[in-house]
């Protein structure tokens, strides 16, 4: 009996320390997860889901850019309507400024809307009576690039190219506005007559800071 007792207590020692190892194998487990509950997709159509599909593919940030001018005007209503297209203008020579074509760039100063084409063509119209005042085109050839209301004299300058020199050099003009109310563009004078602004040289206005930058690619300056 003795033995015996012996026996199971060595067999009791024995599975002791695996039993040991179970527990503490047991007690080092992580819990198990708890199911996750399934994401809330946005609501589709709405200005959230646009965003969302813009960031995970190519196609839909293309749409996007299409669409976002839908969602910037949404609440606006149009109050007037101005056609900057006139095909037996006299005014206009060249076969490419007689086209219709998208309105790239609108200023408004005092009680004129300025709005200038991709084709160059820029025109002067009266907030007031909805009617056209003048081309700001003077001369049959010139493209008008782009404008900029000089607040400080009440003055509006163009900058234009011509066919004679290939429309390779940027010529700028300030026109007052007071003369383009009386239908007078060509009352204007020229800006930076002893500057060469020929390709790839440039001019930049700054309103902010009344300031105005030009490079000449021939002189490096």
């Amino acid at each position: 009996p003795q033995h015996a007792v012996a026996a199971g207590a060595c067999a009791q020692g024995a599975a002791s320390p695996r039993k040991r190892q179970r527990e503490a194998d047991d007690a080092g487990r992580l819990p198990a997860r708890r199911p996750c509950a399934p994401r809330q997709q946005p609501r589709r159509g709405g200005l959230i889901q646009a965003l969302v599909s813009r960031e995970r593919s190519v196609p839909d940030a293309r749409q996007f850019m299409t669409q976002g001018a839908g969602y910037r005007f949404k609440g606006l209503v149009a109050r007037d309507c101005f056609d900057a297209h006139d095909g037996d203008a006299s005014e206009v020579k060249l076969w490419f400024l007689r086209k219709r074509s998208k309105v790239v760039e609108i200023v408004a100063a005092k009680h004129m809307i300025f709005t200038l084409t991709q084709a160059g063509i820029c025109i002067a119209f009266d907030h007031r009576t909805l009617k056209r005042i003048c081309y700001l085109n003077t001369a049959p050839d010139e493209v008008i690039r782009s404008l900029f209301y000089n607040k400080s004299n009440e003055s509006l300058v163009t900058v234009s190219v011509f066919r004679d020199d290939n429309y390779s050099s940027l010529k700028c003009r300030s026109t007052p506005l007071s003369r383009i109310a009386l239908g007078q563009p060509e009352a204007g004078f020229a800006l930076f007559e002893s500057e060469y602004l020929g390709w790839p040289g440039f001019v930049e206005f700054d309103d902010v800071n009344s300031k105005v930058l030009t490079y000449s690619a021939r002189e490096k300056l």
